[in-house]
């Protein structure tokens, strides 16, 4: 049950995480018509970072090893 519980705390956070940088990408495309480059670089690398986070994190519990079933022999 705590696998269950984990898993699904991950992917909420995961899920949240994604929200943040999809705001990130929202508010720089905003900022591409009132073109104002200062903030426009700071929100697209914000979203890029949590983007890239979320990646890396992502691809190091699909990493993890199995769990074996049986013992070795």
């Amino acid at each position: 049950m705590d696998l269950i519980s984990n898993v699904l705390q991950e992917s909420i956070l995961s899920e949240k995480k994604l929200c943040q940088a999809n705001r990130h990408l929202h508010l720089a495309h905003g900022l591409i018509y009132r073109r104002d480059l200062g903030m426009l670089s700071q929100a697209l690398f914000s979203a890029l970072l949590i983007a890239g986070c979320l990646v890396v994190y992502e691809m190091g519990i699909w990493k993890r090893p199995a769990k074996r079933l049986h013992p070795p022999r």
